[in-house]
């Protein structure tokens, strides 16, 4: 399923986010944030992440989005 969905999307226009360990394996030439180690560090009820984690996890999203403009 991940690689039909993935399929249908541009791949420098993506970004795809787990907090499953591991998941980096199925994203291929796919922009990747792995939240799994901030879900350990920081887990949560909200999005699976504590406030904090959730907080963290967003610099990474715009850390890899100021990358790219």
């Amino acid at each position: 399923m991940v690689d039909r969905c993935l399929d249908r999307l541009d791949s420098r226009n993506t970004i795809v986010t787990s907090n499953i360990e591991r998941n980096e394996d199925f994203v291929g030439a796919y922009n990747y944030i792995d939240g799994y180690p901030v879900y350990q560090s920081y887990p949560g009820k909200i999005n699976h992440l504590s406030a904090e984690g959730n907080e963290i996890f967003a610099n990474n999203m715009e850390s890899l989005l100021n990358d790219y403009r």
